[in-house]
C-alpha cells in the first residue's frame, strides 16, 4: 500500500512537477525541502472558521523545477546546492557550509589520510594517476598532456608529476619551487608568467612569495575551515567575482588564442573552461575564500568593475573571431590584407559588417578593436 503523502503542498507540487515530464514523488519534494534545497511552503487562511492551506509560491515552484533537472541518482543531494547558489536561487548558508564540507568530505575519502609525509606522496602519487587516466578521455586532459609533452620528457610522467603536487598541496604539504612552476605550466596557469603580446605582458614575474602563501592555504582542512566560518556575504562575494571574471576569461582567452596564436592566454584558457561548467563554477568557490584578502582589495574591485563594464565587448569579439573562416582564423595574426580574397562575396561583406560594428563599440568604450590586434 502505497504512503500518503505528509504534507499536501508536497503532494501537489510533484504532482506539477511530474505534469511538466519531471517524475517526482511526494516523498521527493520532503526530502528537497528537507535538505534546503527549496523553501518550506506558505500557510494562508481559508477565512474565519475554514481554517488554513499551505502551499509553494512561485518562486519555490521555480527552483524546485531547477532542483529537478540537477537530481541524479547515485549523487548526494548536497552537490545540488552549490549549483543553485551560483544560478542564484536562495540557499542558506548552512546548507551551503553543509554542502561544501560534506563535498571536502568526499575529495578527501577518495585521497584517504596519511600521517607521515612519506605516506602522503604515496597516497598523492596513487590518486594522480588516477587523475590522468580519467583526463586523457577530456579536452582538458588534452590539453594538459600537449603541456606536459612541451617539458620534452614522457607526458605522462610529467602529467603525473603534476597532479602528485596538486595532491600533496592539498594534504596541506608544500613541493619545491621548481616543482610548482611545472605544474602551473601542465595545467596552463604558468602562462601568466610567460604570455605577452605587443606592449604588454608578462602579468606575473613568476612563483613568488604571494603565491607560495596562497598555495600553503590552498589544502582540504584550511578550505573546510574557511567553509565552516563562511557567512553568507561571503559565499555572495565570491559568486559574484566568479561570474565576472571567468566569462570574461573565456571570452578574452578566445580573442588571445586567435589574434595572438597564445594557446593558453596568459593563463585564461583554463580559468575560461569553468564558465562552461556550473559545477566546477559552483565548486570553485571555497577557492575564492582562501584568495578573499587580496582578491578583494580596492585595486581587484576596480579591476572587475573594468571587466564587468567591457564583458559584453569581449564576448561580441570572442563571438566574431570564433565565427571566422578556419583559414582566416589561422591566418588573422599575420595580418594579411587578402584574408578574405579567397571567401565569398556574402561572407566577405558579413565579416567585415560585424568587424566595423566592434570598431565602432571599442571606440566607445576606449578600447582596441579584435580585428584591429
Amino acid at each position: 500500500m502505497p504512503k500518503v503523502a505528509r504534507s499536501g503542498a508536497d503532494s501537489s507540487l510533484a504532482l506539477e512537477l511530474s505534469s511538466i515530464g519531471r517524475t517526482v514523488s511526494p516523498w521527493q519534494v520532503e526530502r528537497w525541502r528537507q535538505a534546503g534545497l527549496i523553501p518550506p511552503a506558505t500557510r494562508r487562511s481559508l477565512g474565519r472558521g475554514a481554517g488554513s492551506t499551505a502551499e509553494y509560491p512561485i518562486a519555490a515552484v521555480e527552483q524546485a523545477k531547477a532542483v529537478a533537472t540537477l537530481v541524479r541518482r547515485r549523487q548526494p543531494l548536497s552537490s545540488v546546492a552549490p549549483v543553485l547558489f551560483i544560478r542564484g536561487y536562495p540557499v542558506d548558508v548552512q546548507v551551503l557550509r553543509r554542502a561544501y564540507g560534506q563535498w571536502l568530505d568526499r575529495i578527501e575519502s577518495w585521497l584517504g589520510t596519511a600521517d607521515s609525509d612519506e605516506g602522503k606522496f604515496v597516497l598523492a602519487e596513487r590518486g594522480a594517476h588516477q587523475l590522468l587516466k580519467h583526463s586523457l578521455r577530456t579536452r582538458r586532459g588534452r590539453r594538459l598532456r600537449r603541456r606536459a609533452r612541451e617539458v620534452g620528457e614522457d607526458p605522462n610522467q610529467v602529467a603525473v608529476s603534476a597532479y602528485t603536487n596538486l595532491l600533496i598541496i592539498l594534504q596541506g604539504g608544500e613541493p619545491p619551487v621548481d616543482a610548482i612552476a611545472e605544474m602551473l605550466d601542465v595545467a596552463g596557469a604558468g602562462a601568466v608568467f610567460r604570455d605577452q603580446i605587443p606592449g604588454a605582458g608578462p602579468i606575473a614575474p613568476g612563483v613568488d612569495e604571494a603565491l607560495l602563501k596562497v598555495l600553503r592555504q590552498a589544502n582540504l582542512a584550511t578550505l573546510r575551515r574557511l567553509v565552516r566560518e563562511a557567512s553568507l556575504e561571503d559565499f555572495l562575494w565570491a559568486r559574484e567575482v566568479l561570474l565576472i571574471v571567468a566569462p570574461f576569461a573565456r571570452a578574452f582567452a578566445a580573442i588571445a588564442q586567435t589574434a595572438f596564436r597564445l594557446p593558453d592566454a596568459f593563463g585564461f584558457t583554463e580559468l575560461g573552461e569553468v564558465a562552461n561548467d556550473e559545477s566546477m563554477l559552483a565548486n570553485a568557490i571555497p577557492m575564492l575564500l582562501v584568495i578573499r584578502q587580496v582578491a578583494d582589495s580596492e585595486e581587484a574591485r576596480r579591476l572587475y568593475a573594468l571587466m564587468r563594464d567591457h564583458l559584453d565587448y569581449y564576448r561580441a569579439s570572442a563571438a566574431f573571431l570564433e565565427s571566422l573562416p578556419t583559414a582566416v582564423r589561422q591566418g588573422l595574426p599575420t595580418k594579411d590584407p587578402h584574408l578574405l580574397d579567397a571567401l565569398p562575396p556574402k561572407e566577405r561583406r558579413r565579416i567585415r559588417k560585424e568587424a566595423a560594428q566592434l570598431v565602432v563599440q571599442a571606440d566607445a568604450q576606449g578600447l582596441v578593436a579584435a580585428d584591429e590586434c
